[in-house]
């Protein structure tokens, strides 16, 4: 199976280096708008037969998603799982302004693979990994030999390297595609 997975286009929480998860659910930037079009454009061009198309519910995917869905003429299917992860209350606000990641220890945790956002009322990292390795099995069972879409967040992109032990790129910027041959 080949999972082409997308992350969502430029936010304005994005350019702002605002904190988003899943309670702060923008709309994407025009910016934005212009990486869903072009990805979408590079994807229908690549003519490879795509059996479905996955998305995280969150609006900044749901709208990239839609540009895929119209260059393939297939429907958008939305999975909880693959949503990104809960910051809680560090929702909406930027590295620096958080008092608890003083020396950027929060920061440094999250990239390690090692936060816990629950005291803050969001998720751990097992919390995440779980709900991703719920959405892997879910594919690899309906989807054993097919080409399959995901579009989804950057922790989520970030955790399936880790999941699938490939070496994450040093970036993964808003409106990259990521393929896996699972």
């Amino acid at each position: 199976m080949k999972l082409i997975t997308i992350r969502h286009g430029l936010t304005p929480s994005n350019q702002a280096g605002i904190l988003q998860g899943q309670r702060v659910d923008d709309k994407l930037s025009p910016e934005g708008h212009q990486q869903a079009e072009r990805l979408a454009q590079e994807i229908g061009e690549k003519s490879e037969s795509v059996a479905a198309i996955y998305s995280s519910p969150l609006r900044r995917t749901k709208e990239t998603a839609e540009y895929v869905s119209k260059v393939l003429g297939l429907p958008i299917i939305e999975k909880e799982e693959i949503k990104e992860r809960d910051f809680g209350t560090l929702s909406g606000k930027t590295w620096s302004e958080i008092p608890e990641n003083k020396d950027n220890q929060l920061k440094q945790k999250d990239k390690a693979f090692v936060y816990d956002y629950r005291p803050f009322g969001g998720e751990s990292v097992s919390q995440v990994r779980q709900r991703l390795q719920s959405f892997l099995e879910f594919v690899r069972q309906k989807h054993e030999a097919e080409n399959i879409i995901c579009v989804t967040h950057g922790g989520i992109l970030r955790l399936l390297y880790d999941e699938l032990r490939q070496t994450q790129p040093k970036e993964l910027p808003p409106g990259s595609v990521h393929i896996f041959n699972i």
